[in-house]
Order: C-alpha cells, then sequence, then structure tokens
C-alpha cells in the first residue's frame, strides 16, 4: 500500500478505532497488515508526530487509563 495512504488509515485506526488498545499489536505487525513498507511509514509517522510509530502506540496506551478518568470524573481510580 503506498505510504501516504497507509498513514491516513493509521491515523483514523488510532484515532477513530482505538487500535492502541490491541495488547499485542505492534507497529510492524501493523504494518505487515497494511501491506506497507516499516520504515517509509515510520519515517511518515515521525515527520508528522514528532514520535516513530511504536512510540505513538505506547504513548497512547500509556494515556488511556488517565484519560477515561477525565472522561467519567473518576477520582482515586487506578486500572
Amino acid at each position: 500500500m503506498e505510504t501516504v495512504r497507509a498513514y491516513e488509515i493509521f491515523v483514523k485506526m488510532i484515532t477513530e478505532d482505538n487500535i492502541y488498545l490491541i495488547p499485542n499489536l505492534t507497529f510492524r505487525k501493523l504494518c505487515v497488515s497494511l501491506d506497507t513498507d516499516f520504515k517509509s511509514l515510520d519515517d511518515m509517522v515521525f515527520a508528522e508526530l514528532g514520535m516513530t510509530g511504536e512510540e505513538v502506540l505506547t504513548s497512547l496506551r500509556e494515556a488511556a487509563p488517565e484519560r477515561l478518568c477525565e472522561k467519567y470524573m473518576l477520582k482515586g481510580f487506578i486500572l
């Protein structure tokens, strides 16, 4: 798949589908599923977001509990 199209799909998958919540998903596995070159897509993600694809997935995974607490105004809730 063309890198630009793969990037568009990646952004949609992380913003709309919360794909980062799939525990064993790596950026490399995602690239294989998208039939796109890992390095090309990773370079584009870094150029656009300032992080590698794997760093994007990791940061979203780490931030998910905090966003959940904020969304539902949970206090003292630990995941």
